[in-house]
């Protein structure tokens, strides 16, 4: 999903690209694009494939590894001499919620990406530990209040728009738990097209140097669904797909 915009960027920029290479980021991109606007048409998870909370041991391993990668190894976000058994995972781990998606065609499943949901607990959230923040975070009832946090796609997947399940099923979590605000720290590589959907994030604190060049957000789940229902109506019914009724905004249930 995030790669979708900096493709944009990258060809109305990078014009001494030879023919075959502009050809082919062209069609790279209007894959990407189909693919994308099939998600939003059919809702499903494609076939083969399972999204859930974390259920057993094997499923959490496989998601500190898939974290390794894509923190230590391919972004260099995180040093990979921290991690010596190639298994990313921190002291929030504990407080979390963690759902995965699942690849079950293989006869060995593997987890191909997942998001963590990080509740309000002893060690606080990393955003406001790592962070100075504008924002009087007093004001916002803890318990109404989570971060999320490393929401990744193994980069075999990422032209599928995986990581709209993922979302879709944070949205079903905090409808269902109550949840009215949502922390995030992002680089430019998720906000910008979560800005192009018309997630209103706003900008809470100055970009800084924390697990690569990122920048703290706050995300108000009323003012989401209100901009969404506007802006972006199709996104917003994929969202609602799955969710009960009883947990439904007013509007969405007429």
């Amino acid at each position: 999903m995030s790669e979708i915009a900096l493709e944009k960027n990258n060809v109305k920029k990078k014009k001494m690209d030879s023919p075959i290479v502009w050809v082919s980021k062209r069609i790279r991109l209007a894959r990407k694009l189909i693919n994308l606007q099939f998600k939003l048409n059919n809702k499903k998870i494609k076939e083969g494939f399972e999204l859930h909370s974390i259920q057993n041991v094997e499923e959490e391993d496989q998601m500190y590894q898939l974290r390794y990668r894509v923190y230590c190894e391919e972004y260099n976000y995180l040093d990979p001499k921290n991690y010596p058994d190639k298994r990313e995972k921190d002291v929030y781990d504990p407080y979390s919620v963690h759902f995965v998606i699942l690849n079950k065609n293989n006869s060995h499943e593997s987890v191909i990406g997942t998001v963590r949901i990080i509740r309000n607990s002893k060690v606080g959230f990393p955003l406001e530990n790592n962070f100075k923040i504008d924002l009087n975070s007093r004001n916002i009832p803890r318990d109404s209040l989570i971060e999320l946090s490393r929401l990744v796609i193994d980069k075999k997947y990422r032209i599928d728009n995986y990581m709209l399940d993922l979302v879709r099923e944070l949205y079903h979590y905090v409808k269902r738990f109550k949840i009215e605000y949502v922390y995030s720290v992002m680089d430019e590589r998720l906000f910008m097209p979560l800005q192009k959907m018309q997630y209103p994030f706003v900008k809470i604190g100055n970009t800084t140097q924390y697990q690569g060049s990122t920048t703290p957000f706050l995300l108000k789940v009323s003012d989401m669904e209100n901009g969404l229902l506007k802006e972006n109506p199709k996104m917003y019914y994929y969202l609602l797909e799955g969710l009960e009724d009883r947990y439904k905004p007013n509007f969405a249930k007429d």
